[in-house]
């Protein structure tokens, strides 16, 4: 009797680590969830690359998988297509280009890492990037262009680190919004030809770029959602900004490369780079029709090559003199060109 007892009971537990809970044919040891019948496989790396043709069926029996690439350009992709990608964890590089039909990239949710690029480019349907809310970082360029009903950027609110470049360029964003945990870009940032894009409300937690800085051909009032940016490892660009009247959100004490502001017609003072002492380039100020005041560049004491300061029409020549002398001569490494500043107006 009590052998029999034993029996019984060493079948039962048997029983129990064969569960099948789902009746997919894999017990609950094999089964990545075995409350879903349609997922059993565990992690999976598929070497290749997926393209428009050879999305469906991609995630099916897998709970997670990571692809070295996935490129869909060529076709056309639907959203019920992109939904059907829920497995994928880690992509190589994702570009999505040429998209007719997508709305948002809903579908990409799993997706926490994208090691080298991720291009988002000429989807004339996009509206907002929701669908990567999980992703925390782009290992290498972060593209989004030439979108134009791509009004702002939620979706990406996870997103803290950028390897190289982040280009964000004619779209239909009015603020930058979505951005907000970004702290680091290592290169570049280029943010330029989006019309109505009214602030830079979004970067807020940006401190550090790598390389360069541009802002150019936007609809900004000034620069607030910068505040925290303390260094540009190479050049800032401010340019061609028609509404561009105040620069006091600035905080910067070094600019690595050049410095250029021109083309900004509403500017008339540069307040807000008191704290800069160093330009490791060449200084350009011009063409910003408007401006009469240089204040805000006195604390400048080294610029490593060239001094422009031309075609300012409402400057004052004497202006652009006493700065010249402020820096000093000594202090300014390669040739100076002062003209064309022909105020008071």
């Amino acid at each position: 009797m009590r052998a029999l007892t034993a029996l019984l009971l060493l079948v039962g537990c048997n029983k129990d680590s064969a569960t099948d809970n789902d009746g997919d044919g894999y017990i609950v040891e094999e089964d990545c969830d075995d409350n879903d019948a349609e997922l059993w496989d565990q992690v999976d790396h598929y070497e290749g690359r997926l393209d428009t043709y050879t999305l469906d069926g991609f995630c099916e029996g897998y709970c997670w998988r990571t692809i070295s690439g996935l490129d869909l350009w060529a076709g056309q992709v639907s959203p019920e297509q992109l939904e059907g990608l829920h497995c994928v964890i880690e992509v190589g590089s994702l570009t999505i280009v040429g998209q007719e039909a997508l709305t948002s990239l809903r579908g990409l949710e799993s997706v926490i890492t994208i090691g080298g690029d991720l291009i988002l480019s000429g989807n004339s349907a996009l509206v907002d990037l929701s669908g990567l809310e999980n992703l925390t970082t782009v290992g290498n360029d972060f593209r989004i262009g030439a979108n134009p009903a791509l009004t702002d950027l939620s979706g990406v609110e996870n997103l803290a680190t950028v390897g190289n470049d982040l280009w964000i360029q004619d779209n239909a964003l009015v603020d930058l919004s979505g951005l907000e945990n970004l702290t680091t870009v290592g290169a570049g940032v280029d943010i330029s030809d989006n019309n109505a894009l009214a602030d830079l409300n979004g970067l807020q937690s940006l401190t550090t770029i790598g390389e360069s800085l541009n802002i150019s051909d936007t609809n900004v009032v000034d620069l607030s959602g910068l505040e925290n940016l303390a260094a540009v490892g190479a050049s800032l660009e401010i340019s061609e900004n028609h509404a561009l009247v105040d620069l006091s959100a600035l905080d910067l004490t070094t600019v690595g490369a050049s410095l250029n502001i021109s083309g900004n017609d509403a500017l008339v003072d540069l307040n807000g780079l008191e704290s800069l002492t160093t330009i490791g380039e060449s200084l350009n100020i011009s063409g910003n029709s408007a401006l009469v005041d240089l204040s805000g560049l006195e604390n400048v004491t080294t610029v490593g090559e060239d001094l422009f300061i031309l075609r300012n029409d409402c400057l004052e020549a004497s202006e652009a003199e006493t700065l010249r002398d402020t820096i000093g001569t000594d202090n300014i490494g390669g040739g100076i060109q002062i003209s064309e500043n022909e105020g008071p107006c």
